[in-house]
Parts: C-alpha cells; sequence; structure tokens
C-alpha cells in the first residue's frame, strides 16, 4: 500500500499562489507529526518517500526519525509549477490567464510553468516504479500530485481528479499499479 500524505500548511499567506515556491512551514512538525502517527498506528510501514520541498521535506523527516525510518527524497513528487504566478495573489493574476487555463486544464501551463499533464506525466513515473515491497509507504508530497495519484490509483479521468480538495495532512490510500 501507498500512503500519499499532503505536507502540513505552509508558512505563506491565503490566497497566495506558491506552486514549487519553497517554503518551510506553519507550525513547528511536532504536532502534525503526532496526529498522523496516531492514523498510522497497526500500519506496517517500510519507508518514506518525500518531495524535496521543505513544507513536504522537513515534515517526513521528522516523520522518518520518529518512526526510525529510511528516506528518499523524490524530486518527481514536487508540486507542479505554476512559473511566474508563484507568489502572487491568486486575485491579481489576469483574469485572462486564468480563463486560458479553464479553458485547457490539461495543457496550459500557467505562468509559463508546468501543465497539468506534465505533471501528472512525471508523477505517473514514480506510481509505475513503486514497488512497496515488504510494508507501506509513506509518500510525503503536495495536492497537485495527490490528484494526480488519486486518478491513476482509481484508474479516473484526470479531468475529475482536479476538483479534488486534500487538506493539509490528508492521507490517501493507494493501492500499488498492477505489475
Amino acid at each position: 500500500m501507498i500512503i500519499a500524505v499532503r505536507h502540513p500548511r505552509p508558512d505563506i499567506g491565503e490566497g497566495i499562489c506558491y506552486g514549487q515556491r519553497d517554503i518551510g512551514l506553519a507550525e513547528p512538525v511536532a504536532g502534525n507529526v503526532c496526529g498522523l502517527m496516531t492514523g498510522l498506528t497497526g500500519r506496517n510501514l517500510a519507508a518514506i518517500v518525500t518531495s524535496p520541498l521543505q513544507r513536504a521535506h522537513a515534515y517526513a523527516r521528522a516523520l522518518a526519525k520518529a518512526l526510525d525510518l529510511p528516506l528518499t527524497v523524490e524530486p518527481r513528487l514536487r508540486e507542479m509549477s505554476f512559473g511566474s504566478w508563484e507568489g502572487v495573489a491568486w486575485s491579481e493574476i489576469a483574469r485572462a490567464e486564468i480563463d486560458a487555463w479553464a479553458a485547457d486544464p490539461l495543457g496550459y501551463a500557467p505562468g509559463g510553468g508546468e501543465s497539468v499533464a506534465q505533471l501528472s506525466a512525471r508523477v505517473s513515473e514514480v506510481w509505475q516504479e513503486a514497488n512497496p515491497g515488504d510494508g507501506d509507504q509513506l509518500w510525503i508530497t503536495h495536492a497537485g500530485p495527490m490528484r494526480c495519484l488519486a486518478a491513476l490509483s482509481e484508474r479516473a479521468d484526470l479531468r475529475t481528479c482536479l476538483e479534488r480538495r486534500f487538506a493539509y495532512c490528508e492521507m490517501l490510500e493507494l493501492a500499488p499499479p498492477s505489475r
């Protein structure tokens, strides 16, 4: 089993597009780790895999230490790049650009960054390579990759999964890909 978890709340104001911006966490990791560990009771965890962005990586490091598990950094689990939109309030992004993205949610690269199709392709690579083996893997990642993972795991249309919302620290259980 793969258990994907969205990182805790980042240290950035509400309504700001942050994508791959490397920002830390709004609160100390300790409380978030304890909450997640309660949800993992009884699991046979073998490893933790994390995005390199510090809001995920700091959380994963703390979990790996608390659970005495190996930690692997996987760059393909980082959030989608929003290019020039990152660090900008959503309300300040030109309406025409938002409309262009809405017209082509899979193919449009917001702010010249990365399209959802590109994000999905790199997340799919990690997914296809996944081999939980002797125990469950805990993947600490972001909302964008979690939407892609949900589509892959559920064999659902990626467009429908774009509507899914994941709270900070929310877990998503995923059966590994069939071999």
